[in-house]
């Protein structure tokens, strides 16, 4: 190809290059020499490529800002389990502001903003916990391996370094060959740094799946503003306006206003009405679908009825373990404010007692309340007679105690002598009461109702929503920080009993006076006989003129479940007037029900003591009296943890830290020849010490 010659002259070492590499070769050798008569001096390549060594601070900053977040959002966290960042509490406090009447929503919104930007940082924790102990351990691992292999004997192996380089701590292939043969491959593999990297991994992969099992984000009620419910009747005033007589203003209200309205009540009062203020009482409980209870005094259905009901009837009354009369509609829920409310329970028995047992002169005794009324009508059998003598003895008012808000047991008794001749009740019962069995011409009964009165707690969160059962005393103490003064007045002293004839007015008084006072049903009849005759024969029994008292209570519990009648049933409802003969049999069906049926009588005077309660309660209202004040809130998130969760978790972060934090000063503290432990370390590692030994084993 190319000339002999021309070989020889390409093939020949050019001149200047073979002086230059001969002066190499030459100073090399010399080197070597020198090197080889001090094995201690490293070779002159090791010298050129030998670097300081140097500290490293880079994992201070991320770190420190690590250690800063995590703390800042698990201690925000244990703070807002017990109360907001803007608060004192969730629920009412003494706040000023608050009990002025001013809004508290903006305080509360801004408290979820706090606790989310908690939430995000702890997402955010979450996340890099991980990646930044790994960094920590790869630039620890450094400082570990200098130090190690510096003595004498290292104590390590080239896989232990692998390990450490591949960052081992974060391969499920090592921990499954550590897992299969632990004692034969901790040997190859492991290191005291590996098992310190291992722990420090463990602790904060689990701080966080541990954090979501504790904790737990709850709704709670936090407040708005306070609304408030004036001039609702104290107890204090119970005696004292009991019936509508007000001591300031005398001429406002006028005497027995309460007996009125409790009148009028009685009129138009029937089983099935609802009446907003009657409770159930606190020894009631509705249970789910499906539970039951050995507790109730009557059967499951019968309860579950209650429950499901909106309000309940006058008709549930003797089913009913406590029921009681509140000035506030029933299940009334004040929310985030404790309130006190007054009640009122009464409990009527109607029993048939003898002549002798029926008070004498009645009339006579000072303060007692006594009402007669008879009537004679000549029939074709002869004259039919009723007569009625009402007897409230002035011994059953005194036995009502004086006004106080503490808890006041008191008895009425009501005597009655309800006199029906055999004409009379001859013709009730052709009337078509067939049920209206001969009788004596006069019988006896006294009624006696059992009032109660008191104050208990009114439903709210802080009570399960539940009634309060009745207290005995009112506490000193029971206004706290979550509750709002009620009361405007003091209790009046022990010796002040102004007015103390109206003062010991109680329910039954007032009944009383419903049924027989002046302006009664009877008192009409018998001081104006003509009052009800329409002198009208064609539609005489069509007209409704006036309305009997107990008229729509009676038919649904009476005798009258016997009845086909619809006129005798219309007869117990309403007065249709017609001939003077007429009037006087509708009268007479009046009386019998008073002697015929006494559960019947029972239930229908506890049902009028109530009505005197409600009516009472209705007409007391004063602005300067009761004021209950509610706030039902708003729905606010905030975190929920157990006291166990807390310390378990604490424990568990202060670990982490402080492990953490050593494996982060090892690795800035001490100077070091490389920034990590990673591939290119090891390669650079291999590439310098080689010719060790103890790298294979």
């Amino acid at each position: 190809m190319f000339p002999q010659n021309r070989q020889d002259e390409h093939n020949a070492p050019d001149p200047a290059l073979s002086s230059a590499e001969n002066e190499i070769e030459n100073s090399d050798r010399e080197d070597e020499n020198s090197l080889a008569s001090n094995k201690k001096t490293p070779k002159l390549r090791e010298l050129r490529n030998l670097r300081p060594l140097s500290r490293s601070s880079f994992l201070l900053v991320p770190v420190t800002l690590y250690t800063i977040l995590i703390l800042f959002a698990w201690v925000m966290t244990c703070i807002m389990t017990h109360r907001p960042m803007t608060g004192s509490s969730y629920g009412v406090t003494s706040n000023a502001h608050y009990r002025a009447g001013y809004s508290q929503k903006n305080r509360y919104t801004a408290n979820e903003r706090w606790y989310t930007a908690v939430r995000f940082i702890q997402a955010g924790v979450a996340v890099l916990t991980l990646p930044l102990t790994t960094t920590v351990c790869s630039y620890a691992a450094v400082v570990y391996l200098q130090h190690i292999t510096s003595r004498s004997e290292p104590n390590i192996n080239l896989r232990q370094m692998m390990s450490l380089a591949d960052r081992g701590w974060t391969d499920l292939t090592l921990f499954t060959k550590l897992l299969i043969n632990p004692s034969k491959n901790w040997k190859l593999y492991g290191c005291r740094f590996l098992a310190y990297a291992i722990l420090l991994h463990i602790l904060g992969g689990i701080i966080s799946p541990i954090q979501q099992i504790y904790l737990s984000n709850v709704s709670v009620k936090t407040p708005t503003a306070p609304y408030s419910m004036l001039g609702l009747g104290d107890t204090t005033r119970i005696f004292s306006g009991r019936d509508g007589y007000n001591i300031e203003s005398p001429g406002r209200n006028g005497r027995n206003r309460n007996a009125l309205v409790t009148r009028k009540a009685l009129e138009a009062v029937s089983s099935d009405e609802m009446p907003s203020g009657l409770w159930s009482g606190s020894d009631m409980t509705c249970l789910a679908e499906g539970d039951t209870s050995n507790n109730w005094g009557t059967s499951n259905t019968t309860f579950r009825e209650f429950c499901s009901r909106p309000g309940l009837t006058w008709s549930n009354i003797s089913a009913l373990p406590s029921p009681f009369m509140s000035p506030l509609p029933k299940d009334f829920n004040t929310g985030l404010i404790r309130q006190l409310a007054p009640r009122y329970n009464s409990t009527a028995s109607y029993k048939n007692i003898t002549a002798a047992e029926f008070p004498r002169h009645c009339a006579a005794q000072n303060g007692s309340l006594s009402f007669k009324y008879s009537n004679v009508t000549e029939t074709d059998d002869g004259p039919a007679i009723w007569a009625l003598h009402a007897c409230m003895p002035a011994d059953s008012l005194s036995s009502i105690s004086k006004p106080t808000r503490d808890r006041q047991d008191f008895t009425e008794e009501l005597f009655l002598n309800v006199t029906l001749n055999n004409v009379m009740q001859h013709r009730i019962r052709q009337w078509g009461l067939d049920y209206f069995l001969n009788g004596p011409e006069s019988e006896y009964f006294r009624v006696q109702v059992r009032t109660t009165a008191g104050y208990f707690e009114l439903p709210n969160y802080m009570n399960g929503q539940v009634a309060g059962p009745l207290l005995g005393k009112m506490p000193l103490d029971f206004c706290g920080s979550d509750c709002i003064e009620q009361f405007y007045e003091e209790l009046e002293s022990p010796g002040d009993s102004n007015n103390l004839q109206h003062q010991e007015k109680g329910p039954l008084s007032d009944t009383a006076i419903a049924l027989f006072g002046e302006g009664s049903y009877l008192a009409n009849q018998a001081n104006a006989p003509d009052l009800y005759v329409t002198h009208s024969n064609d539609d005489a029994w069509t007209e409704c003129v006036d309305l009997v008292p107990f008229g729509l209570l009676l038919p649904s519990s009476t005798a009258l479940r016997n009845l086909s009648s619809i006129i005798s049933s219309q007869m117990y409802r309403c007065v249709n007037g017609g001939s003077s003969e007429g009037v006087d049999m509708e009268i007479g069906e009046f009386l019998s029900s008073f002697r015929n049926d006494l559960y019947s009588m029972e239930y229908a005077f506890t049902v009028a003591a109530y009505l005197a309660n409600r009516a009472w309660l209705e007409t007391s209202r004063q602005v300067e009296s009761l004021t209950v004040s509610y706030d039902l809130g708003e729905d606010s998130q905030r975190p929920s943890i157990s006291t166990k969760g807390v310390i378990l978790l604490s424990t568990l972060l202060g670990i982490f830290l402080i492990l953490l934090w050593t494996a982060m000063i090892y690795a800035i503290m001490l100077p070091r020849w490389t920034e990590k432990l990673d591939s290119f370390t090891m390669m650079r590692l291999g590439a310098s010490i080689h010719e060790k030994k103890f790298l294979f084993g």
